[in-house]
C-alpha cells in the first residue's frame, strides 16, 4: 500500500466535475483507491461517495492505493488533484 497526504488546492473544493474526473481516472487502475479525511474513509471509485465526502478548499486528505499499479495510480491521482484549478 502507498499513500500520500495533500491539501485540496481547488478553490471550489472537490465538486462534481473534478470528482467525476477523479473517479474516472481511479476506475482505469486495478488498484483499490481510498481517500481519508480525518476519520472518514471514502471509496475512490464511487462518485457518490467522493461527493458525500464534501472535500473543501484547504482540507487535508490522504490518498491510499493498494494493488498491482498502486505507485502509478497514486502518482497520477495526486498530479491530477494538484493541477485541477477551477
Amino acid at each position: 500500500m502507498v499513500k500520500q497526504s495533500m491539501v485540496i488546492q481547488n478553490p471550489l473544493g472537490l465538486h462534481a466535475r473534478p470528482a467525476a474526473r477523479f473517479c474516472s481516472m481511479v476506475n482505469t487502475f486495478s488498484s483499490n483507491v481510498t481517500i481519508r479525511k480525518g476519520k472518514k474513509l471514502i471509496d475512490g471509485k464511487s462518485i457518490i461517495s467522493v461527493l458525500a465526502g464534501k472535500f473543501a478548499y484547504g482540507d487535508t486528505i490522504e490518498i491510499c492505493c493498494m494493488g498491482e499499479d498502486e505507485i502509478f495510480a497514486l502518482f497520477s491521482l495526486v498530479k491530477l488533484m494538484e493541477e485541477w484549478k477551477d
